[in-house]
Formats: C-alpha cells, sequence, structure tokens
C-alpha cells in the first residue's frame, strides 16, 4: 500500500493527535458500503461499523461520526456530541492505526452514536479504548 504509515513510521514519530480533512470519511459511495458492511462492533454508546477498503490517501483510516436526529433534536446538541466523539477517537487514533498496520489492512469506519442522553466524556472514551481493543482481536483472528 502506497502511501500508508508503517509501523516503524507511526512509532519513531511523534504521536500526533490531529485530526485532518483526510482522516474524515466523506465518500458517498464508500458511505452506503460502510453501513452495508456486516462488521460492526459495539461498545456502549457507539456502534462502530468497520469496512475493509483500499482507501485514496496516506492514511490507514478514515472515519465518519453518526449522531442520530431523531435522539438528539437539537443541531447545538448532535455537535457536542459529535466534538466529543471525535475528541475520543483523536486520542486513542494512535492505537488504532498501530492494529492496522500491524494487519496489514485499511478500513473506514462509521462511529454511530446510539444512546439517547449526552454522556460524560470519561464514559466515550472507555468505550473508544473498547472499541480498539475489540478491533485489535477481531483484525488478528485469521477468519476476518
Amino acid at each position: 500500500m502506497a502511501g500508508t504509515l508503517t509501523m516503524g513510521e507511526i512509532s519513531n514519530t511523534s504521536i500526533s493527535f490531529s485530526f485532518c480533512k483526510e482522516e474524515r470519511l466523506c465518500s458517498k459511495t464508500l458511505i452506503e458500503a460502510l453501513f452495508k458492511s456486516k462488521f460492526v462492533i459495539k461498545s456502549y454508546p457507539y456502534i462502530f461499523s468497520v469496512l475493509k477498503t483500499e482507501l485514496k490517501c496516506d492514511f490507514p483510516a478514515q472515519v465518519l461520526v453518526v449522531v442520530s436526529k431523531k435522539k438528539h433534536a437539537k443541531a447545538t446538541s448532535r455537535n457536542a456530541i459529535k466534538r466529543l466523539s471525535r475528541e475520543a477517537y483523536r486520542h486513542h487514533k494512535h492505537l488504532l492505526y498501530e492494529c492496522l498496520v500491524k494487519n496489514n489492512v485499511t478500513c473506514a469506519f462509521g462511529l454511530t452514536y446510539i444512546a439517547s442522553e449526552k454522556l460524560p466524556a470519561a464514559d466515550l472514551f472507555k468505550a473508544m479504548s473498547k472499541i480498539v481493543t475489540k478491533l485489535d482481536e477481531a483484525l488478528s483472528k485469521p477468519a476476518c
């Protein structure tokens, strides 16, 4: 995979907690395929959809954050939850990238918030670390 980071590059560089435009999933065809994908990881308050695919960027993953308009009617509430979710993703991104590079995989991710109330950031961070652990276990299995 040309252009993707290798394990040595990840461990030798300082950890970047940025979340740039290239890391955001914008392709309509990939988004449709992502939500048709059967590979999901559930860790309350998230459903983490995974689609193994070749990406046209320098990162091993792209992510989409979704908050239901039905459960959170006010845009300010949805935006605040998305902001916290992106923050949780950013802080666990380096672990996720190590997992993907170790297994030589590039993926598109959908992070869907399913709780009907806004949860504290600490709960979102715990859920994200569980997701990374479950994803590492799933990708390490030969059947996946």
